[in-house]
């Protein structure tokens, strides 16, 4: 990797803290106050709340309790929220690399290319500085499932272990070195003898179990390190309650029990989560809806159960301008963000459960109402308590946040998420008092 970094790194034992504040920076980065203000970029500011120590690896504290990233459910009718290992709430604002969900069947060898639609770019210290002067404390790195196992002609030098090293290298620069949190995705996936080289409709029952068997059991010593179990969940056909059955539920064949809709036998999110847990992990896990993971409505009525109580759990949300509505409206746009009749972000909230934007970004609207809409839902996200990460750090793989990869200049939909970040550091963002609260932060 670019400067010389490539990280095999002692996880030290740290136990768990309490305090009330609110992180909207990354480890070592945001800022800490008691209200809840927002954080930027600047190093180790900590206001009345205490100071939050951040990322720091998040690993088994003492006496083996789990010290990391946890959902905290909201009561009476209010959003749950994702508290750090000291116990203060914390909001992630991060970028989705782009790249490594090909990265076996495409690109390589070593070291791992990011944004191969662009100018390749190496995952390195320098992405991340870049990163952090925009404020951002997270990043999500997306998974190709025969890349991670090597199988079905994998070349060894791009699979298996040769895949897994630059991902834990990668994921410690990002939470070790940098005090930052890592998500990973599970993006690309296939039944059978089939080679990923795109996105799968669900996660398949041949390979996905044992994936998140080995991604849980390597990873779960780390609390700065989330789960997305399935990128965008999609089906052709089905009611909402269907699809959301066979969403939980998977099948044992193909178009078989709650999945006849699925020409494979699907892997449920029960079945996922039953594997991370049972790999020993407690880490938080984010599990997308379905309609490429932007369908909400239901998500309470099928969440799976955790072994974990309470549970370490949060919705991932994608919304993208059309699916926003492709107005600059705030009422609309809220009122599309938590009806039933539209994204269903409401029922969410209302069970208490976090959520987190896994995706985010303008490209099917108009240039002019996109750019005017998207600063709208993040003001809105941040006013819910709900973090986001935007789609992609990349100068190539649209929406690109880049206009290069050597100096790390915002393009394409980046000056719009640096303007809104810049903006946002350092105010108190007002709580929403509803779901169809609409914000007014000035940086709308």
């Amino acid at each position: 990797m670019k400067g010389g970094v490539v990280l095999a790194l002692a996880l030290a034992a740290v136990g768990c803290g309490s305090s009330g504040g609110a992180t909207h920076g990354g480890g070592g980065q945001g800022s800490t106050t008691a209200g809840g203000a927002q954080g930027g970029a600047s190093a180790g500011a900590a206001g009345s709340g205490g100071t939050s120590s951040g990322a720091g690896g998040g690993v088994a504290g003492v006496g083996g309790a789990f010290s990391g990233l946890h959902a905290v459910q909201g009561t009476n009718g209010r959003a749950g929220k994702i508290v750090d290992k000291n116990g203060n709430v914390l909001v992630l604002h991060g970028a989705d690399e782009s790249g490594t969900e090909n990265y076996c069947t495409t690109w390589g060898p070593p070291p791992i290319v990011i944004s191969p639609q662009g100018g390749p770019s190496p995952l390195t210290q320098d992405s991340l500085d870049a990163m952090k002067s925009w404020g951002l404390n997270t990043v999500r790195i997306p998974l190709n499932e025969d890349c991670w196992l090597g199988i079905n002609g994998v070349d060894p030098s791009v699979g298996g272990a040769s895949y897994q090293a630059p991902i834990l290298a990668a994921v410690n620069l990002i939470t070790q070195t940098n005090g930052m949190y890592a998500i990973l995705d599970l993006h690309w996936s296939a039944p059978g003898t089939t080679l990923p080289k795109g996105q799968g409709a669900m996660p398949d029952l041949d390979h996905t179990v044992t994936f998140w068997q080995q991604v849980a059991a390597a990873y779960k010593d780390n609390g700065s390190v989330i789960f997305d179990l399935f990128n965008e969940p999609v089906m052709a056909s089905g009611t909402n309650d269907a699809q959301f059955a066979c969403w939980k539920n998977g099948s044992s064949t193909a178009n078989g029990g709650d999945c006849p809709m699925v020409n494979f036998a699907v892997a449920g999110m029960q079945q996922l989560l039953t594997a991370v847990r049972g790999a020993g992990a407690q880490n938080l896990v984010m599990l997308g809806g379905v309609g490429y993971a932007s369908q909400l409505g239901l998500w309470p009525t099928y969440v799976p159960a955790d072994t974990l109580s309470p549970p370490n759990i949060a919705a991932s949300w994608h919304v993208y301008d059309d699916q926003g509505g492709c107005t600059a409206d705030g009422p609309t746009t809220v009122a599309t963000l938590c009806g039933t009749s539209g994204l269903g972000g409401e029922a969410v909230l209302n069970a208490g459960y976090p959520i987190v934007v896994g995706e985010t970004g303008t490209y099917s609207c108009s240039a002019s109402v996109g750019q005017a809409w998207w600063p709208l839902f993040l003001s809105w996200a941040d006013a819910q308590g709900i973090g986001f990460v935007a789609w992609s750090w990349s100068d190539g793989n649209s929406p690109q946040l880049l206009a290069n990869t050597t100096t790390f200049d915002p393009g394409g939909i980046g000056p719009t998420y640096q303007q809104y970040l810049r903006c946002i550091a350092g105010k108190t963002v007002t709580p929403a008092t509803s779901c169809t609260f609409v914000p007014n932060t000035g940086c709308e």
